[in-house]
């Protein structure tokens, strides 16, 4: 799952028109900035630590891409198999959980291991932890402009 963060015609024109050494600089410092706001925003979804270990964020030609990779993050869906990550994004509606080759469900609770034959979910708004990493470090695009200036010149 990814979200790709791309500037502004006028933000491109800016870079089209500035030295490579603070181009470099600039995406480095986004890429560092957008890899702090993505972590961030992910910490309360991550018990396990699993999206925090798969999070990524790639400068790309113009622009930065954050995303999840699907290392460990698959889980069956009606469509097939989708990352995990897509369902914390985008939320989830109420649904039924069943065990698909054992007996039943199993899951440590606070006096040990609990059993069900089958889960009734919810559901789960969702939080757009990708878009709001994306739309902050955007955000701060001028800010990191003029830091990569004034660390290259």
């Amino acid at each position: 799952m990814t979200v790709t963060l791309e500037g502004e015609k006028q933000v491109l024109d800016t870079l089209t028109n500035t030295p490579p050494k603070i181009i470099k600089r600039f995406w480095q410092l986004a890429a560092q900035f957008a890899d702090k706001e993505l972590l961030n925003n992910i910490k309360p979804h991550s018990k396990t630590g699993r999206l925090e270990r798969n999070a990524y964020v790639d400068v790309e030609d113009n622009g930065i891409e954050l995303g999840i990779r699907n290392q460990g993050m698959m889980v069956d869906s009606k469509g097939g198999r989708v990352n995990y990550a897509l369902f914390v994004e985008k939320g989830t509606k109420p649904h039924i959980i069943k065990p698909k080759k054992k007996k039943a469900l199993r899951w440590v609770g606070g006096s040990g291991f609990i059993f069900a034959k089958e889960v009734h979910h919810p559901g789960y708004k969702g939080d757009p932890f990708l878009r709001r990493s994306a739309d902050n470090t955007f955000k701060n695009l001028n800010k990191l402009f003029n830091k990569a200036i004034g660390d290259v010149t």
